[in-house]
């Protein structure tokens, strides 16, 4: 069974710099899938940016996806994968 657990990062576009906080063990506990799915989100953690023209946040969170059917999705915001273990292979319509 091919498993993937990312760590999910969504961020509004800001020219500053976003203070990160780092928790030490995130990721190494389990994270069940609801019945019938296989994929869920757990762990988010949200801070505000210290832009001041508008409010930005930082979030992050993991992912955890076993082998199955495709999962369309569309986002309006930025979204990035960190693949902690195994692959992800992700099309959009440029690959698709």
């Amino acid at each position: 069974m091919n498993i993937a657990l990312c760590l999910l990062i969504f961020a509004t576009v800001s020219a500053k710099l976003v203070p990160l906080t780092v928790i030490k063990g995130a990721g190494s506990e389990f994270i069940p899938l609801p019945k019938g799915e296989n994929a869920t989100v757990a762990d988010f953690h949200s801070i505000r940016t210290q832009t001041t023209d508008s409010p930005s946040y930082f979030t992050s969170g993991f992912y955890k996806i076993t082998s199955g059917p495709a999962r369309p999705a569309s986002y309006t915001f930025e979204e990035t994968k960190y693949i902690l273990n195994g692959q992800i292979d992700i099309l959009d319509e440029a690959t698709v």
